[in-house]
């Protein structure tokens, strides 16, 4: 169903999908997140993207960490590593009143159920 969505919504069938691809068009810095126990999307094709993409760029590895999950096995390192990520980047960026805030990285409002 979700496949059927994304054809008539984005034009493209998910078997068309290719982020290795489409990679090169990238033209901001990119931040890869990925658990290391991940089956759905196997950790060496997170790599491949990373190590594919031309951009600025940074990645965290989270050990143990099932598909979407790095943020609730680590939420302090992700934390850590998302607002470093944003300052590197986006400290010369100001927002609308013209002033620099600080930023606050905070998880998923709610947990997925996860069948251990």
């Amino acid at each position: 169903m979700a496949a059927l969505i994304c054809k008539i919504k984005a034009g493209y069938h998910f078997k068309e999908a290719d982020c290795l691809g489409r990679l090169g068009l990238a033209k901001n810095p990119m931040l890869f997140i990925h658990g290391d126990a991940d089956t759905f999307v196997p950790t060496r094709m997170g790599l491949q993207l990373y190590e594919a993409c031309t951009v600025p760029k940074d990645i965290l590895i989270v050990k143990g960490a099932v598909h979407a999950y790095s943020y609730y096995d680590a939420p302090e390192e992700y934390r850590a590593k998302v607002k470093c990520f944003i300052k590197k980047y986006m400290d010369n960026v100001q927002n609308r009143r013209g002033t620099h805030e600080e930023y606050e990285v905070q998880g998923p409002k709610s947990a997925v159920g996860r069948a251990d």
